[in-house]
């Protein structure tokens, strides 16, 4: 992980301190970072970083920025940085940065198979480029191939990013049908990998598929999806002060 300015943190700190038209490096802030997502794994780590970045100094430096303003600021970070600024269920058009905000889906238990090696995002996508008909072709067989009836949308799933990186790690596509043989409603890769998740209505169920995988020489991680509001909840900034003891 960098510690430099190439680090998301970093550049998300530089950039709203720039759209207030502050002169100077970002300063008086500083950032302990812990990493609990897994890197290059499709998960959104560093971008769930720098949305919260954003979300915690707009309200420590006190300044009026409009919601709009740091959507903006967001996407100059990463295509999905804004859609972390409100999370849900949401439709993403353009790069993925233009957020519509849907009806959230029903919560879901989620299985994660995090494998021994990562895929960085320039690499996924030059494969996909590579590839786009192929790709787009094995896409459309997938899709007409869902059982139904599906007790949820969430089942209806398609990574086109998938199949070519799957190509280049066979792993993908081992993983995923490790997901679907212990029970999951659907299984597909997480963005641009190399995780692959595996959705479960019921909690018992989940932790069933999870001592199943246990032995599998894959990292096994059990969470769940959350909806707006909750995650709203959850990524409130609060400010915690200290109080110094005089002697």
């Amino acid at each position: 992980m960098p510690l430099d300015r190439s680090n998301l943190v970093w550049k998300a700190a530089d950039a709203l301190w720039r759209s207030l038209r502050r002169a100077g490096d970002a300063r008086g802030v500083l950032i302990r970072l812990q990493k609990r997502i897994p890197l290059q794994a499709g998960l959104g780590g560093g971008s769930t970083d720098a949305a919260a970045v954003l979300m915690a100094l707009a309200r420590l430096w006190r300044v009026p920025v409009r919601p709009s303003q740091l959507t903006d600021v967001a996407a100059t970070l990463g295509a999905d940085v804004p859609f972390f600024l409100s999370g849900g269920t949401a439709l993403g058009l353009g790069r993925g940065d233009e957020v519509y905000p849907l009806a959230d889906l029903p919560r879901h238990w989620i299985v994660l198979l995090v494998p021994g090696f990562g895929v960085s995002t320039a690499d996924a996508y030059a494969w996909y480029d590579g590839e786009r008909e192929l790709a787009r072709g094995v896409s459309v067989r997938e899709a007409q191939h869902v059982p139904g009836p599906w007790p949820s949308r969430a089942a209806q799933m398609i990574n086109d990013l998938e199949a070519p990186i799957a190509r280049h790690h066979p792993e993908i596509d081992q993983m995923r049908t490790a997901l679907r043989r212990a029970g999951a409603l659907a299984a597909a890769m997480s963005g641009s990998g190399s995780t692959v998740f595996g959705l479960f209505q019921k909690r018992r169920e989940a932790l069933g598929a999870v001592d199943r995988l246990a032995g599998s020489g894959w990292r096994v991680l059990l969470t769940e999806s959350l909806g707006r509001g909750e995650y709203a909840r959850r990524s409130r900034p609060t400010i915690r002060r200290r109080a110094a003891a005089l002697r």
